[in-house]
Parts: structure tokens; C-alpha cells; sequence
């Protein structure tokens, strides 16, 4: 591998420095990706929840008035 980078050199001087480089910005890019999937999925979970339990406490409450006003649920 060593060997490849000193030949790339030998055709265009500074293109092992460039090459390195560019494996570097991609992989900060990759990072910077991946924390932000990161972060998304844990909104997207927290507000998942919080809809979740919005609607069950809903729909206990409308039980809870529903029983407490005497309807049967008999026509």
C-alpha cells in the first residue's frame, strides 16, 4: 500500500497528500451523517411516545366521562 501512494507521487506530485485528504473530509462527512440520523431517530422515538400517549390518555378519559355521564352503549 505504501508503495501505491510513492507511485501516485511519482505521476502527480502531492496526489498521495490529496488522497488522504479526501479519505479524511469523507469520512468526517460520514460522521456528521450518521450523528444526525442519530439524533433524528431519537426525536422521531420521543415524539412517537409522547403521540402514544397522548391518545391513551384520551381515549381513558373519554371512557372515564362516558361512564360517569350513565351511558349504557345500549340503543
Amino acid at each position: 500500500m505504501p508503495e501505491d501512494f510513492g507511485r501516485y507521487e511519482v505521476v502527480l506530485p502531492g496526489a498521495a497528500e490529496r488522497i488522504l485528504s479526501m479519505a479524511e473530509k469523507q469520512a468526517d462527512h460520514r460522521r456528521t451523517l450518521e450523528s444526525t440520523v442519530i439524533h433524528q431517530g431519537s426525536r422521531d422515538s420521543l415524539l412517537g411516545m409522547i403521540t402514544g400517549f397522548i391518545i391513551a390518555l384520551s381515549f381513558l378519559a373519554s371512557g372515564t366521562y362516558i361512564v360517569l355521564k350513565g351511558f349504557s352503549g345500549k340503543a
